[in-house]
């Protein structure tokens, strides 16, 4: 996917375009989320994370994204590593602190 970001300079006449850059996004590869409280997660972490933040159970999760139970359960650990918690409900906890459970529900 290729996106292009406009650069522009605040001057006292106003701004001035001085630029544009192309950038290039591989989706299969890890992605900064801006949901992920500045934590870079793969793209089926972050389902993962949003499901174990609805309430989904392992085995929930892993019938939803058609994983096994023990796959679903080393994204659980991934991510309780990245976010620094020993489980589940600290997950959950730490997420709501950053504001981002809430959003992650509603989607």
């Amino acid at each position: 996917m290729k996106i292009e970001i406009q650069l522009t300079a605040l001057t006292p006449k106003g701004n001035i375009v001085i630029g544009k850059l192309p950038l290039f996004l591989d989706l299969e590869k890890p992605i900064f989320n801006v949901h992920s409280g500045g934590i870079e997660l793969t793209a089926r972490e972050n389902q993962v994370m949003k499901l174990i933040v609805q309430g989904k159970c392992n085995k929930e999760i892993a019938s939803t994204l058609e994983l096994s139970e023990r796959t679903v359960k080393f994204y659980a650990s991934s991510l309780y590593q990245k976010y620094q918690v020993d489980g589940r409900g600290q997950l959950v906890h730490r997420l709501s602190l950053l504001g981002e459970a809430e959003a992650d529900i509603s989607k």
